[in-house]
């Protein structure tokens, strides 16, 4: 059973330079290697370290540091062989959080450190076994596994952001596009792993995790595809494909979708601002209108309770962001109950 990461952390230094350490041969991971010291936060000073200036580029990096929980960005033999469509640069390398740090102080440097990752999957990492869920993937996002193993600290390139977003909810807090800096990561996923004779992990199966269902029973996508529009219900909390809507017959009009708006306030505008659903999807895009449409909400609750509508309520709103321009907007109602969305 591995030990307790430790709470101090650990601050090794070298005379040797980040990139003599870097070219030392790569070993196999040392028997027991989960039984040896290990810690929350790793730091390696190389030569140079300290110095007030030196070369920032990557062959004369003098220090790195790894803690508990780090998004990792780990080199490997076939980087930079990905398909351009799913963006060379970037989603060619693997990808992990960071469990656990092993050090095995009999060793020397370049075969003392291996650190314990549970891997985030790629849309290429899917394929074979979710195709459908592996397409429905942005080009910069990866979905969390539990599936894990051992890594020599060395083939780890850098630290990243992942932006972890839950596409159950109305809204997220809004993101721009996903890029290299900054990847996403919506779902989680189950993996099944067996070994080959020569100990390697292989994946034998896959079951996603987390994910937004639509509220109608006989959807054939389950799961959120941005390209696909949907509507969210606030009191189901659901969100629901627009052609299963139709599909469904739910499709209502403008008058009955005002009807079950009480004491509606003398202002034409704010009343056609409070009818606008909360959508996602399609031309509104990955994130939607959610965080727009809320505010109008609760400046129409904070109407209800005061019987005044906030002469500047409109200060607070970019009617723009509501509604993409030329789009049109049909009203629905929830599956689940008789909610207009």
């Amino acid at each position: 059973m591995p030990r307790i990461p430790s709470h101090s952390p650990l601050i090794i230094t070298t005379r040797l330079s980040y990139d003599t350490i870097l070219n030392k041969p790569k070993s196999h991971i040392p028997t027991g290697i989960q039984n040896c010291s290990s810690y929350r936060r790793i730091e390696v000073r190389f030569k140079g370290y300290g110095a007030e200036e030196h070369n920032t580029g990557e062959e004369f990096k003098t220090s790195v540091c790894y803690e508990i929980g780090d998004k990792l960005m780990i080199d490997h033999a076939d980087v930079n062989t990905v398909s351009p469509l799913r963006h060379t640069r970037v989603m060619s390398y693997w990808y992990a959080t960071l469990e656990n740090i092993f050090v095995d102080k009999r060793k020397p440097l370049f075969k003392r450190i291996w650190l314990q990752v549970r891997w985030l999957y790629r849309a290429i990492d899917l394929e074979d076994f979710l195709p459908a869920e592996a397409d429905a993937l942005l080009p910069y996002e990866v979905v969390e596994s539990d599936h894990t193993s051992i890594v020599d600290f060395r083939t780890v390139q850098d630290r990243i952001d992942v932006n972890v977003v839950d596409d159950r909810a109305s809204y997220t807090p809004w993101l721009d596009s996903p890029n290299g800096d900054a990847i996403l990561q919506r779902w989680s996923v189950s993996v099944d792993i067996v070994l080959d004779e020569n100990g390697l992990q292989n994946p034998v199966g896959m079951r996603m995790n987390h994910f937004s269902r639509c509220a109608v029973e006989d959807c054939q996508r389950p799961h959120y595809d941005f390209r696909a529009q949907q509507r969210f219900c606030d009191q189901c909390n659901r969100w629901s494909h627009v052609d299963c809507l139709l599909n469904a017959g739910k499709e209502t009009s403008d008058k009955d979708a005002l009807s079950m708006l009480p004491n509606l306030p003398d202002s034409p505008k704010f009343a056609l601002c409070l009818l606008t659903p909360i959508a996602r999807g399609g031309p509104l895009l990955l994130f939607g209108n959610g965080a727009t449409v809320t505010v109008i909400r609760r400046i129409y609750d904070d109407f209800l309770e005061n019987n005044i509508l906030q002469t500047n309520w409109d200060e607070f709103v970019d009617v723009h962001d509501l509604w993409p321009s030329g789009v049109p907007c049909t009203h629905f109602r929830c599956v689940c109950n008789k909610r207009c969305i």
